[in-house]
């Protein structure tokens, strides 16, 4: 039987999450993204209502209720609560879902054990962090009004050049 654990992540904004998964150049998630299988469950509340229009609007392919952390499916039956799931019947080789928690004090990648090979390696956290902070400062600019322009360099990095 496989046991989930938890990665801390600084991972706080809903949206700025869902645009590094569809961003992340990795071939598992491809699939279930293209799919239109990726999962939101935000709690009903006041800001969320408000989110889940700019969600729908920014990424239509992505599928969103409002009833709160909802269960990973784990092989064996195995569960766990989260707000953003990939499941593992769309991504070939998974034996459990993906998940991603949201909390006011904490937020978790819910990863099993047996999946853990692929997702909790260096370089798909380095790829998810640098993708989720680029979102980051890009949803500061649209707030503040500002325009920006991101380039690639050749090196990997990514670079926004903001105009204020």
């Amino acid at each position: 039987m496989s046991y989930y654990s938890e990665v801390q992540v600084e991972f706080q904004s809903v949206t700025s999450l869902l645009a590094a998964l569809l961003r992340v150049s990795d071939p598992l998630l491809n699939r279930a993204l293209n799919q239109n299988e990726l999962t939101v469950h935000l709690d009903d509340t006041k800001a969320n209502r408000a989110m889940l229009t700019k969600i729908q609007k920014r990424y239509p392919q992505v599928q969103v209720s409002m009833t709160g952390a909802s269960s990973l499916q784990g092989y064996g039956g195995g569960r766990r609560k989260a707000h953003v799931i990939i499941p593992r019947r769309v991504v070939r080789g998974l034996t459990n879902d993906i998940g991603f928690f949201m909390g006011e004090d904490k937020s978790a990648a819910i990863i099993s054990d047996d999946d853990r090979k692929h997702f909790k390696n260096a370089q798909w956290q380095n790829e998810m962090k640098q993708q989720y902070g680029l979102e980051q400062a890009k949803d500061k600019c649209r707030l503040e009004g500002w325009t920006f322009q991101e380039k690639k360099l050749k090196n990997g990095n990514i670079q926004l050049e903001i105009a204020v």
